[in-house]
């Protein structure tokens, strides 16, 4: 089993500092390429090798290993108590491990986890309390679950934000999804928040955290996940190739084209607010008609760009990059990360 155990790998940086790591060339056109060649095809493409041995090559699932990632949180934490900073933000990008470790500190740690409305009431007409901050230390672990893109669906995002605009009697810790971030710092004028996201993974990266069995493999994992280490596990996982393999090529699921103004607002809500059930995508999405959601929410999880549990739609890990592309060529992509 693989796992991430240098303390080095994780660290904290400003949003503002974070780079996309580059991608050597030769991958962009060969994307390009691979991209071309999925237009021609009808069925979706996993993954090919030039390996030509018969049977698959055998490898652990990878897990990432906590500890070292919840010691990095508890140092940024420290530091921001020490410049006497109240209320720290945290924007993750869809399928961070980040996610996991932040419920793990939050179960080993005694900060309150603040109230949040269930999203069906927010879009009722019933009155939403005023955000009121709680005067021991407090975290929000997913500020997406209390806000739903609707007239009346803002209404305690908009407490909230206000209310953490000022002074905060206890440290607070506020975790964001990166796509609800930069519509808000679209939408907002600018959130004027420092924020803090984990320093991507480059090559190098993905080697030392095990995540890439070689560099020539480390160098797929980085053009596909644009250096997020939960899709870059992700593509490890499923598409296990062997150290000795040096031509290496990770294609990702395929967005259909049939009814691509559709398939742009369906993937933009499920990722502005981190999954939706059924009934409040079709809230969010009032102009379109909801037998035509349904069919499209069917068609992109035939291509393995979205799945369905627990009455929640959600982009896939595997499809996240094609997703992502998609909508950047429709200009909706906000988000570096």
């Amino acid at each position: 089993m693989g796992t991430a155990v240098d303390d080095t790998l994780w660290q904290w940086i400003e949003l503002t500092d974070y780079e996309t790591p580059s991608v050597p060339t030769t991958m962009l056109a060969q994307r390009w390429w691979q991209k071309t060649l999925q237009t021609l095809k009808p069925n979706r493409v996993d993954v090919s090798s030039s390996s030509s041995t018969e049977s698959e090559p055998v490898q652990a699932e990878f897990e990432f290993a906590y500890d070292p990632l919840l010691g990095a949180l508890d140092t940024l934490l420290d530091t921001q108590r020490q410049n006497d900073v109240r209320i720290t933000w945290l924007v993750l990008p869809p399928n961070s491990p980040a996610w996991n470790a932040v419920d793990e500190w939050t179960k080993r740690n005694s900060w309150q986890q603040l109230t949040v409305p269930q999203r069906d009431q927010l879009l009722t007409s019933q009155p939403v309390d005023e955000v009121h901050l709680p005067s021991e230390p407090w975290i929000m672990t997913d500020l997406s679950r209390g806000f739903i893109r609707h007239p009346l669906g803002m209404r305690w995002l908009q407490s909230f934000l206000k209310t953490t605009l000022h002074a905060a009697d206890a440290p607070g810790l506020v975790v964001c999804g990166s796509w609800l971030y930069y519509y808000l710092e679209k939408t907002h004028g600018g959130l004027n928040r420092q924020a803090f996201t984990l320093r991507p993974f480059d090559t190098d990266h993905l080697v030392t955290s095990q995540l890439a069995v070689s560099r020539a493999h480390a160098k797929r994992l980085l053009a596909v996940s644009e250096g997020n280490p939960g899709v870059a596990a992700a593509y490890r996982n499923a598409f296990p190739v062997s150290a000795d393999e040096t031509e290496i090529v990770l294609e990702i699921p395929r967005v259909p084209t049939v009814h691509g103004e559709i398939s742009t607002f369906v993937l933009y809500a499920l990722l502005l607010h981190g999954g939706l059930s059924t009934f409040l995508l079709t809230e969010v999405l009032k102009s379109v008609a909801p037998n035509l959601i349904e069919h499209c929410l069917n068609l992109l999880r035939s291509h393995g760009i979205v799945s369905y549990q627990d009455d929640c739609w959600k982009v896939t890990e595997l499809g996240y990059p094609a997703a992502k592309q998609f909508l950047a060529q429709r200009d909706f992509n906000w988000t570096p990360c």
